[in-house]
């Protein structure tokens, strides 16, 4: 069988990621899938000049952004992520050790072109909930379980994570509108620290990036520069960004299996 009659979604039911460099070679074969829609559509949007997140631009510029494409939310999808976030925490930790910092694990979803931001941040934690009760690893026991908890952050593999839930239904914070799709760009959480930790040179950092935002999404003021465990700062709540029509619940919709 060729690679031009082979289905694309078969191509991409695999318990792995693909790099940018994959994706680039097997575009010139499935460029009409929507997998191959959908990332080229993230990479035109990434690639402008004044997109915000530099971390996000850096990565894609060295080839360390890692991608798996969803077909649904259904529990055999799920339960293919499930069995790969193991295996990028696993990765990531062997790649501390090289400096290599900032590899996000983007997870997109096939668009439907109908919904709501509100649905779409709904579905994000729907995913990440379905993550936390079928990890096979314990929570790790310095982390709180509460995230009302100033030090709480998603975990999974034993891994502290941050996610960034992102939708074309964003109409006010164009940083976190991708595309078509629903994705969820998932980044070990104390990598951050070491890119863009708490002193100056971090705030600094923080900082730009902030004010690129704020031009970027059209905003009269950036928002405040936050780190992990500061005051009066909740880690879920920078999941999903709120707008004027669509507020963010005052409650995080995330349980702990435990609790």
């Amino acid at each position: 069988m060729s690679k031009l009659t082979l289905n694309p979604d078969v191509l991409f039911l695999k318990d792995t990621w693909m790099t940018s460099s994959q994706l680039e070679e097997l575009s010139k074969s499935y460029y009409y899938s929507w997998q191959m829609q959908a990332y080229t559509n993230f990479i035109a949007i990434i690639e402008k000049v004044n997109f915000p997140c530099l971390f996000a631009k850096s990565s894609l510029k060295n080839n360390r952004q890692h991608f798996i494409f969803l077909n649904n939310l259904e529990e055999k999808e799920l339960a293919r992520l499930n069995r790969i976030i193991p295996l990028y925490v696993k990765k990531i930790r062997m790649s501390r050790l090289q400096k290599e910092f900032i590899q996000p694990l983007l997870v997109i979803v096939k668009p439907t072109y109908n919904g709501t931001l509100e649905e779409h941040r709904s579905q994000g934690w729907e995913i990440l909930q379905y993550l936390h009760e079928h990890d096979s690893e314990a929570w790790p026991e310095d982390i709180p379980k509460d995230p009302t908890n100033k030090y709480w952050s998603f975990c999974h593999s034993g891994e502290q994570l941050f996610v960034n839930i992102s939708s074309p239904y964003h109409q006010e914070c164009h940083s976190r509108n991708l595309g078509q799709s629903l994705i969820l760009a998932i980044n070990p959480r104390k990598n951050f620290d070491k890119v863009a930790p708490k002193n100056t040179v971090g705030f600094r950092v923080r900082k730009r990036i902030q004010e690129r935002s704020r031009v970027y999404d059209g905003r009269d003021e950036a928002t405040p520069v936050a780190f992990y465990g500061d005051d009066n700062h909740l880690e879920w709540s920078m999941y999903a960004l709120p707008e004027k029509k669509a507020p963010l619940t005052k409650t995080c919709p995330f349980k702990h299996k435990n609790t």
